[in-house]
This record gives structure tokens, sequence and C-alpha cells, in this order.
């Protein structure tokens, strides 16, 4: 909810004004299962750090094949799922090559505290 507050309230860059876009707040693994097949024009994942700097643990499974697999089933066709990383993990790339056959990885340079930095953002596509 803090998140959503800080979107709406423009500290943080947002979408939500946008009328195609519609929030839920909880868990996003029960959000997502909870969903009907093909049910989404797209997933945008931004947990954690990213799959190699976890701040909590359980946040692993967001990374893995078989969450990525009910994220793609609730995807339309020609639906995008994009997950963001605070560094490169060849691993989640290949998770996402594997559930959706090809993995787009765009590094992103950020200046961050005044350091130049590089996140990576890793789509797949139905």
């Amino acid at each position: 909810p803090e998140l959503v507050g800080w979107m709406r309230g423009g500290l943080v860059p947002s979408v939500l004004d946008d009328p195609r876009v519609s929030v839920q707040v909880g868990d996003v693994r029960a959000v997502i299962a909870a969903a009907q097949k093909a049910s989404y024009d797209a997933i945008l994942l931004d947990v954690d750090n990213g799959p190699d700097f976890l701040v909590y643990n359980e946040n692993s499974a967001i990374y893995e094949s078989s969450f990525l697999s009910v994220c793609r089933e609730r995807l339309r066709a020609g639906g995008v799922l994009t997950v963001w990383s605070s560094s490169e993990s060849p691993a989640l790339g290949e998770a996402v090559e594997v559930v959706f056959g090809a993995c787009q990885v765009t590094p992103v340079p950020v200046v961050l505290q005044g350091r130049e930095e590089l996140y990576y953002v890793y789509q797949g596509a139905t």
C-alpha cells in the first residue's frame, strides 16, 4: 500500500493514472496465481533486488521457471513479461528463455547516488 501511495502522490514515477492500468495490493505470487488464464497484457515484476541479491530469500521463487510459467499462462497472446534486476543474471535469462522460448535482456544505465550503474530488464513474450 505504501508504494501505491508513493506512486499516486508523485514521489515515484508511475503509470497508475493510465485508465488501462489496474492495481492489486498483495503477494505477487498469489495475485498472479489467482488470475484467470490469458487475463493480462503485461506483467511487470520489480521485486527485491533481482534473483542474485535477495533481501528476502522467500522471493527467490519469483525468478524460477515454475512461477514464470504461471505468469506465461496468465498472459494473453502477444503479452509480455518484464523482470527487473539490479544485476546481470544468466540464470534468470535462462529461466525466461526456457519458459518463453526467448529472452531479451536490456541493460539500463542509471546514476545511483552519484555512481553510474547498470540495471537489467529481462523480457519474454507470448
